[in-house]
């Protein structure tokens, strides 16, 4: 009878237990969906904390009563062909190799064990399960420099040499699908859309005819989302507009129906083509330091010139919470225009340098803690 009567106590004592964490913890409740969880744990951030999760650098992990309830994190990783850039690890082919076999069944399979080694990375050193790959921009020009992270210059095999890789990623069967809602890692399709170019791409316009976007720049894309349910994408540094007579990013003659503006806030791409036209249902994440350059000198220079000062943005907790201490008013209120038009268009998260600050995170701590809430309409439900 003891013998029974322990193993029951011990049962009885672990439910009791959950059942206070999850009073305490209610986003711990697996019987809740993903969604219910999220706004229950946002609910319990400040929005001091919840600023903190909008760049790629989460450096301070939020606690309550000595517990760990969201960790600090790095959501930069890149796996393109592999892991070593995290230390040892298989390195497959490049893309442009990979794509040579013209086999769908290699390509899941490679990635399954790329996205193997990258949770085993996870376990062992905390890496992030965020991960920048696939690269399907179209291969125009081998002159590019990246030439080699692509998949080729047909769209329709980018895109079905995309979808079983980001299948493997996110934990999917070959045939798409899922044994658990969980996913294994969360794939990103990158750079949305025509950035086929490096030298100059963060200050200049790619101009598109609706046929040549919609036949040849987006269908890889598409083929991502609607296919393979990728998870996260990367808006890039490129202005895009479908009318070739639009002024250059200077705002003048910008049309929001046509494109016109830089990808991270380009509303006709991220928001009625992504999202309404596709159903795309995952986070948009800007390019590194793709926002700043909205506004930045010899960038896209979008809302015009203006002083600039000396800002502070290391990955330390202090200084992403005062970054502002050598800046000018007018830059901070340029960090502030192009937060509030790249979260408006659907930019979810802003990429900096892996060690630093995100203008998202400056420019929404400034927007909390100082007058600058009415500045284009952002408000503290937009933060």
């Amino acid at each position: 009878m003891k013998k029974t009567i322990l193993p029951l106590a011990g049962i009885l004592f672990a439910v009791n237990t959950m059942a206070q964490d999850l009073q305490k913890y209610p986003w711990l409740d697996t019987s809740k969906s993903f969604h219910e969880r999220a706004v229950l744990l946002c609910n319990e951030l400040t929005m001091r904390e919840k600023v903190d999760q909008l760049g790629n650098m989460v450096s301070e992990p939020i606690s309550r009563d000595g517990v760990t309830i969201l960790p600090s994190y790095q959501y930069w990783n890149e796996a393109i062909h592999g892991v070593a850039r995290s230390g040892p690890a298989t390195s497959f082919p490049e893309s442009k190799g990979m794509s040579s076999t013209w086999d769908r069944q290699l390509i899941y399979d490679c990635a399954s064990v790329i996205s193997d080694e990258a949770r085993r990375y996870y376990l062992d050193q905390n890496k992030g399960l965020n991960y920048w790959s696939p690269t399907i921009n179209m291969s125009r020009d081998p002159r590019w420099g990246r030439e080699e992270e692509n998949y080729g210059e047909d769209p329709y095999l980018a895109g079905e040499l995309a979808v079983p890789f980001i299948r493997a990623f996110q934990g999917a069967n070959f045939d798409g699908t899922r044994e658990t809602p969980y996913l294994k890692l969360v794939a990103c399709a990158k750079h949305f859309a025509a950035n086929n170019y490096e030298q100059g791409r963060q200050s200049t316009t790619s101009f598109v005819n609706e046929k040549n976007m919609r036949e040849y720049y987006l269908p890889a894309f598409e083929t991502c989302v609607r296919d393979a349910g990728v998870k996260s994408l990367m808006a890039a540094y490129n202005a895009f507009s479908t009318d070739p007579t639009e002024k250059h990013p200077s705002g003048a003659g910008y049309v929001d129906g046509k494109g016109g503006l830089p990808m991270p806030a380009n509303k006709m791409l991220l928001t009625d083509i992504l999202r309404n036209e596709w159903g795309f249902d995952g986070y948009v994440t800007s390019d590194c330091a793709a926002v700043a350059c909205i506004h930045r000198a010899t960038k896209h220079l979008y809302f015009g010139n203006y002083t600039a000062g000396t800002i502070d943005d290391g990955s330390a907790f202090a200084t992403i919470h005062a970054p502002y201490a050598n800046s000018t008013a007018q830059e901070q209120l340029m960090e502030a225009r192009s937060t509030a038009l790249a979260i408006k268009a659907g930019c979810n998260t802003n990429c900096e340098f892996k060690s630093r600050s995100s203008v998202y995170q400056r420019a929404g701590v400034n927007a909390v803690t100082t007058d600058l809430q009415g500045y284009d309409n952002l408000g503290s439900v937009e933060i």
